[in-house]
């Protein structure tokens, strides 16, 4: 049987996401599930692998749909819901990830949104991106093109196409806008944090001793940029995939340690290690909406295209009809990359990745 260019790039991505993204995404579910879920970006991480589980699935049966795909629409329904329905609730959910890391990181005391409230809100998010795209059960049609049979999304109803294809520009244009302005404060904040711990560890930075106080009332602030971190256990903001801090070695001397290496003992080793921990974890997450956001950034302008604009693009550029099916289809590659980003920056997800799969052997 001769394959065209159009089904061989189906069964590519079907096949990638059969043998990555299903299981990958499972083992993100399964590492965030036997790890303390500690927050809300916890649940919303495994809120978007579940999400990114269900669009791999459905780009497996773009396997099936290449030998069966015919006259009846069954086909494009599966390229219905694993198009539109999780690059809603991807956007929804990466959002709310912002969100809870700016408050985690620029304001730590502040009041945060509890892990049940992050359950319901990451569910209503999941349950509206797949109703919205209900009615396209009811218009989507199967429509042969050439020796090949394609997906007409929107029927032949011409307004749903202006209704769908915008709101779905908008909703697109109104997450990345926050969650570009959100991850910038984010790393001026963890900017502003390095630079006074370089303050603070320089030997040239080392506070003097405390004078005398004049009077009882009066109140000696060593620095203004440092702050006292809480010493209680309840009070201190856990940190989305800290990392381990690194052990104080002991004054040379063997005597005991003056007051102004306290403080910088202090500042390195205190319950929260800000710099390094929150400038790993938010590398990871501007990684991981760049990829998604870049992925699905063609499939969302090419929706905005007419059908003529779409046939004048493709004569005009050399094999410009496989270019565009190709653009259209690379954004069910991002139910894929989630886990490589999360091994190849993050420490301890890869050390729970080997404790569960070392575990699953030794058990069977």
């Amino acid at each position: 049987m001769f394959l065209s260019e159009f089904a061989i790039l189906r069964l590519t991505i079907g096949s990638l996401a059969i043998g990555f993204g299903i299981p990958g995404n499972m083992i993100i579910i399964a590492v965030f599930t036997q790890q303390s879920i500690s927050n809300a970006t916890d649940v919303a991480f495994i809120a978007l692998a579940v999400v990114d589980l269900v669009g791999s699935v459905i780009s497996g049966v773009k396997i099936a749909a290449v030998f069966f795909h015919d006259e009846h629409p069954w086909a494009c329904f599966f390229e219905v819901v694993g198009s539109r329905s999780p690059l809603f609730a991807s956007l929804l959910l990466t959002t709310s990830i912002a969100a809870y890391r700016y408050r985690a990181v620029c304001n730590p005391f502040g009041k945060r949104v509890g892990r049940r409230a992050a359950a319901w809100l990451s569910l209503t998010c999941t349950i509206f991106a797949f109703a919205v795209h209900v009615p396209f059960f009811f218009i989507t049609t199967s429509q042969k093109l050439g020796r090949e049979y394609g997906c007409n999304v929107y029927g032949n109803i011409v307004w749903v196409q202006n209704v769908y294809a915008r709101s779905q520009a908008v909703l697109f244009c109104a997450s990345a806008l926050p969650v570009t302005v959100l991850y910038t404060l984010i790393l001026k904040h963890i900017r502003h944090h390095q630079v006074i711990r370089r303050e603070i560890l320089s030997d040239t930075a080392v506070p003097e001793p405390i004078p005398k106080m004049k009077s009882a009332g009066a109140v000696y602030s060593i620095s203004k940029s440092v702050k006292m971190t809480p010493t209680s256990p309840d009070q201190a903001p856990t940190d989305d995939f800290a990392d381990n801090v690194e052990p104080i070695p002991p004054h040379p001397s063997g005597e005991k340690e003056p007051p102004s290496r306290q403080i910088v003992d202090k500042a390195r080793s205190g319950p929260r290690n800000i710099p390094r921990s929150d400038h790993k974890t938010t590398q990871m997450l501007i990684i991981i909406t760049a990829v998604f956001f870049l992925l699905w950034l063609p499939s969302v302008v090419l929706d905005q295209l007419s059908f003529a604009q779409i046939r004048h693009i493709s004569a005009t550029i050399p094999n410009g009809t496989f270019m565009l099916y190709f653009l259209y289809q690379v954004k069910y590659i991002s139910h894929i990359t989630n886990l490589f980003v999360y091994i190849a920056v993050n420490r301890r997800f890869r050390d729970n990745c080997k404790k569960l799969l070392l575990g699953r052997v030794k058990s069977s």
